[in-house]
């Protein structure tokens, strides 16, 4: 080595490539500039490990995911509970059925049974007519068992409509025949009676067929 290679050593100049020097004239003009060799920083591996993997899901995925598990789990309930409500239905609807049935079974055992009487001195005069009974005592026959009827009747409610003698309804009576006469009290008043009537409760359920007399100008 040369004194001027010496000189120009010590002044700072670089005579070549030497370890950690470029050639590039640094920012402070100093000819050199120093690269970190530490071997745990890695410029590059510090960037790409700050970037998410595509292979490890994000916060956003992991929402969804989760959604998605819900939701399933949400579908299975539904549907459990909506076949649960439908057995739970179907067996309401078939005890209410079993329940009207045995309710209507009721309800005609309740109406035959006051009628059995009525039955029972019905067949009594009958026997009494066969067995040659004189025509007075199967009179007395009939109209006891015609009574007996109207007593069941009136134990139930109802009522025969009053038809002779009355005014005109129309809405306790069906004028079937119309008959003139010369009577004004007669006028649109029932003159007979074709077929009883009969209420419940004040409700008539069944008009009276009557004849209606009317006045003659």
């Amino acid at each position: 080595m040369t004194m001027g290679d010496r000189s120009n050593n010590q002044n700072g100049a670089p005579t070549g490539q030497g370890p950690g020097a470029t050639g590039e004239q640094g920012p402070e003009g100093l000819g050199f500039r120093v690269l970190d060799r530490r071997h745990w920083v890695d410029t590059d591996d510090a960037e790409s490990s700050e970037a998410p993997r595509a292979d490890v899901p994000t916060y956003v995925q992991q929402l969804e995911a989760q959604l998605r598990e819900k939701d399933e789990k949400l579908r299975e309930y539904i549907a459990a509970y909506k076949s649960e409500v439908a057995g739970e239905l179907q067996q309401t609807r078939e005890r209410l059925e079993r329940d009207a049935l045995q309710r209507q079974a009721q309800i005609r055992q309740e109406l035959i049974l006051p009628m059995l009487e009525v039955f029972e001195t019905l067949e009594m005069a009958i026997s009494a007519a066969r067995s040659g009974g004189d025509k007075a005592s199967i009179l007395a026959g009939v109209e006891r068992v015609s009574q007996l009827m109207v007593t069941k009747f009136q134990e139930m409610g109802v009522e025969r409509v009053p038809t002779v003698g009355q005014r005109f309804d129309p809405t306790q009576h069906e004028a079937v025949a119309l008959m003139p006469v010369t009577d004004p009290d007669q006028d649109k008043c029932v003159i007979a009676e074709f077929s009883p009537g009969f209420s419940c409760e004040g409700r008539v359920f069944r008009p009276a067929k009557v004849q209606v007399g009317q006045l003659q100008s």
